[in-house]
């Protein structure tokens, strides 16, 4: 094991002693390798101003108009008949926005405007969907396959509802 310290040793105390034997260098000749006292005096003072920074403020800042959403009150010019309301389906997701369908049309893409009808898809919870009619501002809490009829004010699971006669097959 000596021996390979020694020649682990060996060549360090050679190189030693070239670099010893070598002319000490002025620190001139090398040339400049940081920065002068000048230099260093501006760099101070930069980071000294980034440290403290100071505010100046011209003019106060208005503060900002925060305008109030009032949802319009729909006044049909003439009576308007609200059809029946069924839930056809309803998707859920997990990021709180859930999809229902009522009268064949979505919650995200369909025209429920049309019907005086609006659904918040971040309410819908378990198998309820909360349904505001705005003509009346009547809230529902319906499920899927299930169908308010405004005209008798109730409502009905599709499973109950008359189903048409066929026609018979005699002739």
């Amino acid at each position: 094991m000596n021996k390979h310290i020694t020649l682990l040793i060996k060549p360090l105390l050679i190189t030693a002693c070239l670099l010893g034997l070598l002319s000490p260098l002025n620190a001139n000749e090398l040339g400049r390798f940081f920065t002068t006292p000048e230099d260093r005096a501006m760099l101070d003072n930069m980071r000294e101003a980034a440290a403290n920074p100071v505010i100046v403020q011209d003019e106060p800042e208005p503060e900002p108009v925060v305008e109030e959403y009032v949802e319009p009150v729909l006044e049909p010019e003439e009576e308007v008949e609200i059809p029946g309301i069924t839930v056809n389906g309803v998707v859920y997701r997990q990021d709180g926005n859930s999809t229902a369908w009522l009268n064949g049309e979505n919650t995200l893409e369909g025209d429920l405007e049309s019907q005086y009808l609006s659904v918040d898809g971040s309410a819908i919870k378990g198998q309820n969907v909360p349904v505001q009619i705005k003509i009346n501002k009547r809230e529902l809490l319906l499920k899927p396959g299930q169908t308010y009829q405004p005209e008798v004010d109730h409502v009905m699971d599709v499973y109950k509802q008359q189903k048409p006669e066929r026609a018979s097959d005699e002739g």
